[in-house]
């Protein structure tokens, strides 16, 4: 076994914590889990080569483009006769373009309460212009004063 694989188990055990009684779910993801850190241990990763994967499958994972978009017309889904978002960007599910060609990223500003849940709303919102990198800020919110 590998060190790898070896470390994920051992977190994983943490994760679960003293409770070892069988649970569906949390049974399901672990297994789900140490299929990709096996498969990841297969590839025989140098420390760039590992560096340079996991920056790409993690944002293959989270449905994030790994180049700029760059708004053609292929990159669009037609999703709504609303005219403040028309379009769906297939690549960034967060990107839409309105009527009149402009687009915006739905999720460009995340705000964080203090317990560190995080939301979006309407004011999330940003425009932006092509070629473009989504990036998304976080703002954390102070605590409110009683």
């Amino acid at each position: 076994m590998s060190n790898l694989i070896a470390h994920a188990k051992e977190e994983l055990a943490r994760l679960r914590g003293p409770n070892d009684e069988p649970d569906e779910m949390q049974d399901a993801v672990e297994a789900n889990v140490l299929k990709i850190v096996e498969a990841f241990a297969d590839g025989g990763h140098s420390g760039s080569s590992a560096a340079y994967t996991l920056a790409i499958v993690k944002k293959v994972l989270a449905f994030e483009p790994v180049t700029p978009l760059t708004g053609d017309d292929d990159e669009w889904g037609h999703v709504s006769d609303d005219p403040d978002m028309t379009h769906q960007n297939k690549r960034c599910p967060h990107v839409f373009r309105r009527a009149d060609g402009t687009a915006y990223d739905s999720n460009a500003i995340v705000f964080r309460d203090p317990d560190g849940s995080t939301w979006s709303n309407g004011d999330s919102r940003q425009d932006i212009t092509f070629p473009y990198r989504p990036e998304t800020k976080i703002v954390d919110r102070k605590p409110e004063v009683a």
